[in-house]
């Protein structure tokens, strides 16, 4: 059994093959392949680096991209506009974070984002392209992961076709100017916070398929004004749709069977809420909660004093910052300034433009080393 170096001919990765075979399968993209002709292509190009493969194909535009063995590294071109190459099956995680593209377009074959990673610092495949202006996921890429577009504060408009079936926590949150957004009946789960601070959202339908609207789904979405929740949607968790300040009606189906009562906390214009369920009770629903004074800016930011953010930041105060003496320090400058930030500024869109992404960041590193964002007693 002679074992020689080949070279996939789907995704360029370098394999070792038993030369008397005549078909195998690549181990990193599951591509059936020709023995001779991996053998062949390995041979023609055996001074490239046997793991990392630059595409240098008869397109130059596939000089921008390094590919290994089917997984896209990095982006290196300085054009605005990226297809992605039909070679590339895994898009990794730190591929364009904070790129400058304005459109990336996803060929449909076999095709995922990498998981996103978070450490110091994000790492999400397109976190923070800032001037990505129009986006649309083929249904070949089920699972869009956490923080994906994170951050993208010029995105417009949104469609994700059919064939996705899950979007990450946070994964479009922070993109402020996004207006419209498409979602696909065959979607399953929408993530917490998958939403959240799309200030400029107006209206959005929750396709059938998605059982529950999670916790703070579309939080401070302050132009949505129209929902449209199919019937199949069974359950919306609690803060899912706080801060919506432009909505004046909502209407659950009959499927619906349960509402948190603090899942339209500050939608302060609600004016009507209705169900085709005459057994859910709508009457206890709030729309209005009224905090209690203490970490000022967070709560002027997310609208309540008890939510999970602020209950992870009053345990970080509380069980660490507390316990040293430069903590304690930040913490009575924190009090002696923040009161007057919230009193003047706690209002206005900037103030929340500004703060916002920072805590969102810090309270999920946070809770990703242990700190909780369960209920939390404390004062």
């Amino acid at each position: 059994m002679p074992l020689v170096n080949a070279k996939c001919t789907n995704c360029g990765a370098t394999l070792t093959v038993d030369e008397d075979k005549e078909a195998a399968v690549c181990q990193y993209c599951n591509s059936a392949f020709i023995v001779e002709k991996a053998i062949n292509n390995y041979n023609i190009t055996n001074n490239i680096n046997a793991n990392v493969v630059n595409i240098f194909g008869s397109d130059n535009s596939n000089r921008d991209f390094v590919i290994e063995a089917g997984k896209l590294i990095s982006y290196k071109g300085s054009s605005a506009d990226v297809i992605i190459p039909n070679d590339v099956f895994l898009i990794g995680r730190n591929s364009f974070t904070k790129s400058t593209i304005k459109s990336v377009t996803f060929h449909k074959g076999n095709l995922s984002i990498e998981e996103s990673k978070i450490s110091d610092s994000i790492e999400a495949a397109f976190y923070g392209c800032s001037n990505l202006e129009s986006l649309i996921i083929p249904g070949s890429i089920k699972e869009i992961p956490d923080l994906c577009f994170n951050n993208c504060s010029n995105l417009k408009k949104l469609v994700i076709e059919e064939g996705v079936e899950s979007i990450g926590v946070m994964s479009f949150s922070s993109c402020e100017n996004l207006k419209t957004i498409s979602l696909p009946d065959s979607l399953l789960q929408i993530g917490n916070n998958a939403f959240s601070s799309c200030t400029s959202l107006e209206k959005i339908r929750i396709p059938k398929n998605v059982r529950v609207i999670k916790k703070r789904t579309f939080d401070s979405c302050a132009s949505l004004s129209k929902i449209n929740i199919e019937n199949g949607v069974e359950e919306i968790e609690e803060y899912a749709f706080i801060g919506c300040k432009s909505l004046r009606s909502i209407h659950f189906p009959e499927s619906m069977q349960e509402v948190d009562n603090k899942a339209l906390l500050s939608c302060d214009n609600l004016e009507s809420v209705s169900s085709d369920n005459p057994d859910l009770p709508t009457d206890n629903i709030s729309k209005n909660y009224q905090h209690k004074e203490g970490c000022y800016i967070a709560t002027a930011v997310y609208g309540s004093y008890d939510c999970p953010q602020v209950w992870t930041l009053r345990r970080y105060r509380d069980n660490i910052l507390s316990r040293n003496w430069y903590g304690r320090l930040f913490i009575r400058l924190y009090y002696t300034i923040s009161p007057m930030l919230v009193k003047y500024f706690g209002k206005t869109k900037w103030f929340n433009k500004l703060f916002k992404p920072s805590l969102d960041n810090f309270t999920l590193r946070l809770n990703n080393k242990g700190v909780l964002d369960t209920p939390y007693d404390g004062r």
